[in-house]
């Protein structure tokens, strides 16, 4: 008779291990249902769907590089918008420098006048050296 109050407790001690499992199995399901909420995600770990995760994965990096692409993309616009200012204040500083020269090539103007068409052509040249070294980007 001894032997069958062994067998009781073994008995207990299996049902009590798989009530815990049970318990265990529940509070992981709980713990993955309350991430899933939080978050809002369907995948939130490799686990949950390891091919979903591995794809959102490689998706969500590529989103990235594109965000990436997206910002060099802008700052390119913004150098070229800088230089494209530049470059116009430089053409219209030498197309009014070429029409002083045009001026200064005149036989009918004297010396003083020719002196001050010079120093109006040292002065835009002046202006056209100073955008040169003042245009940056960014501190570049």
């Amino acid at each position: 008779m001894a032997s069958f109050g062994d067998l009781n407790r073994v008995n207990t001690n299996i049902q009590s291990l798989d009530a815990q499992l049970s318990l265990n199995k529940i509070n992981k399901n709980m713990a993955d249902n309350q991430l899933r909420m939080s978050t809002g995600l369907r995948i939130n770990k490799a686990e949950d769907d390891a091919a979903g995760y591995s794809i959102a994965t490689k998706l969500n990096s590529r989103v990235e590089g594109l965000d990436q692409a997206l910002r060099n993309v802008g700052d390119a616009k913004s150098v070229l918008d800088i230089a494209e200012s530049s470059f116009s204040t430089v053409m219209d500083n030498l197309v009014e420098m070429k029409g002083l020269a045009t001026q200064a090539a005149n036989d009918t103007l004297g010396d003083d006048e020719r002196a001050y068409i010079g120093d109006q052509i040292a002065a835009l040249a002046g202006d056209i050296n100073e955008i040169a070294d003042q245009t940056v980007f960014q501190d570049t």
